[in-house]
């Protein structure tokens, strides 16, 4: 199983913007098969991000199972609320 690397924490707290897989939102979703972090949980990476104000953080490669890409859904709601964005399609990020 994946875990969060105290290695990410030192990356990004001296980063502007972290952009962060996002890949699956529960840690029992199937196609998870460990190489993903999810997003929700104790362990999961909005947990982490929430040591990081600072940084504009971003969820990206959602699942097409994931519920924050509905932007009505509690998942998404509760990403808002920590302050973690998930960008509409379509969206450039210029570096």
């Amino acid at each position: 199983m994946s875990t969060w690397s105290p290695l990410l924490d030192d990356l990004i707290a001296t980063a502007d913007c972290v952009v962060l897989d996002g890949t699956h939102f529960a840690g029992d979703e199937p196609a998870r098969a460990g190489r993903h972090l999810p997003v929700s949980g104790p362990a999961g990476t909005l947990t982490a991000l929430a040591r990081h104000p600072h940084a504009r953080r971003i969820y990206t490669h959602l699942a097409d199972t994931n519920p924050l890409l509905d932007p009505g859904s509690a998942a998404r709601a509760q990403v808002a609320r920590a302050g973690v964005e998930v960008l509409p399609d379509g969206v450039e990020l210029g570096l």
